[in-house]
């Protein structure tokens, strides 16, 4: 039979041996945590230095479609006014243009009723010769 202090070693050598195996067991436990820990950073700094660049790039997508689109507008803009002011000059030479024809159209009329006046005129001293002809002679 066994002794209680060889007992007491004995069950004080299997609690060390389980604490040590905890211990081993915790340590073990920490080193997969660590590296896996390790790995998930990793993974996530990647994963972040990923979306940075993404970022980075779509803001440069959206830098040059703003500026692409400032200069459409302002192209646009631009094109607008010289049709507008185009649109203008056309206008006031037509309006320049029929103010003449008018004026033209105007003259042409006064002659024309000159050339009228004087046709009847023409007409009726034709009739009074005609007729002062026509008179002595009957």
């Amino acid at each position: 039979m066994m002794s209680n202090s060889q007992i007491s070693k004995l069950f004080s050598s299997i609690s060390n041996k389980e604490n040590s195996n905890e211990n081993a067991l915790k340590e073990s436990t920490n080193k997969q945590l660590n590296n896996a820990n390790t790995l998930a950073i990793t993974h996530l700094k990647e994963q972040l230095s990923r979306e940075v660049q993404r970022r980075e790039e779509l803001e440069g997508l959206l830098e040059q479609s703003q500026k692409e689109m400032e200069d459409l507008s302002v192209s646009l803009f631009t094109e607008a006014n010289e049709m507008v002011a185009k649109a203008r000059q056309d206008t006031e030479v037509l309006k320049r243009e029929l103010d003449y024809l008018r004026a033209k159209e105007k003259g042409r009329i006064g002659k024309l009723r000159s050339i009228q006046t004087a046709v009847r005129t023409s007409i009726e001293a034709r009739k009074l010769l005609s007729y002062s002809n026509e008179s002595n002679y009957h």
